[in-house]
């Protein structure tokens, strides 16, 4: 009797024990937070969600005569519930917590209903499965870790997010392709550091700033678009790439350490006038010194193209305090070549 009475509680789908299947829809209000006199929000319950593998939650649930509709998932509501595969969510869901599927490694499917406005940390962290998912149009931010060491292969950001949190798509290894549209004007440091698949990238004209470690060690990007409105290139943004060419746009000020630093298939780097402020290593093609280890042999060092004069370079140089940005290569001003200085001959 006691056994009858705990599956009672939920509506069981199916279960196939064999292909160890289980399909289960959430009816009982022991698995729901109450939230007001009429919604609730789905609650943690890990040890009876681990062996479901696909789940439904239903718009409303009744409790003593008292229906209570579902507007939210809780924080960590199916953390780490790795059986897991599909989840169906009503659109009375308005809210999804943080890191509420992280860890559902075996995610393949998951609905997010249009009427979403909130989606919290680290939500879909690490949901190794989940090639792709449709974002609802009212979102404003990605949050923090939204997709991290996800299986995301590729996404439309909605018209209207205006911030990308720090991490959101950070060792996203399957990563090819992401629009930005030009409603984001705030990206996270880290955003997309280790996306080892992503090769082109178009950074929309509401950006002024490309953040620290935002495309660290993206080994196979090569092409980045970066439009009129940056003004600051951050540490570290794009070391590690295999960018074969760098335009600066004109409108950029500063240029911080390391920002361009290990890309080993440079062929060239145009730097405007409108740069004021370069710091160590940012340009340093090989700042560890490994030299033939890394280069081909063949290969010509990069060419770089400074649109100022030897003495406009100069002054940027004294302001350098823990060494060259480009390690010696020679600077291509309008007035004349600065041939490279051995540190030798300093």
């Amino acid at each position: 009797m006691i056994v009858f009475a705990v599956f009672g509680i939920i509506t069981l789908i199916g279960v196939y024990k064999k292909s160890r299947v289980v399909k289960c829809e959430l009816t009982a209000i022991q698995y729901y937070n109450i939230t007001s006199d009429s919604t609730v929000e789905v609650r943690p319950c890990l040890d009876f969600y681990e062996d479901i593998t696909h789940l439904i939650i239903p718009s409303s649930v009744t409790h003593n005569d008292s229906i209570f509709y579902v507007v939210g998932i809780a924080d960590q509501a199916f953390e780490r519930c790795q059986r897991l595969k599909e989840v169906v969510l009503p659109e009375s869901i308005s809210s999804i917590g943080k890191y509420a599927f992280s860890s559902c490694c075996d995610l393949v499917k998951i609905n997010i209903p249009k009427g979403v406005t909130t989606i919290k940390a680290g939500a879909f962290s690490r949901c190794k499965s989940l090639q792709s998912i449709e974002l609802p149009d009212h979102l404003s931010c990605i949050p923090n870790s939204l997709f991290q060491s996800s299986g995301i292969k590729r996404i439309d950001i909605p018209i209207g997010v205006v911030e990308i949190g720090v991490y959101a798509f950070a060792h996203c290894d399957s990563l090819t392709a992401i629009h930005i549209p030009n409603t984001v004007t705030t990206l996270g440091h880290t955003i997309f550091a280790h996306c080892s698949s992503l090769r082109y990238i178009e950074i929309p004209n509401s950006v002024t700033v490309i953040p620290a470690l935002a495309f660290y060690r993206c080994r196979y990007l090569r092409d980045v678009k970066l439009p009129n409105s940056i003004t600051h290139i951050e540490s570290s943004a794009f070391e590690s790439c295999a960018l074969q060419t760098i335009d600066i746009p004109n409108s950029v000020i500063s240029i911080e350490s390391d920002a361009f630093a290990l890309n080993y298939y440079l062929d060239s780097i145009f730097i405007p006038i409108s740069v004021t402020h370069i710091d160590y290593f940012a340009f340093d093609p090989d700042k560890y010194g490994h030299g033939s280890q890394v280069f081909d042999p063949f290969k010509s060092e990069p060419k770089i193209v400074y649109e100022g004069t030897k003495e406009q370079w100069s002054q940027i140089y004294e302001d350098i305090g823990l060494g060259d940005p480009t390690n010696g290569l020679d600077i291509h001003c309008a007035d004349g070549v600065i041939e490279a200085t051995s540190h030798s001959d300093e």
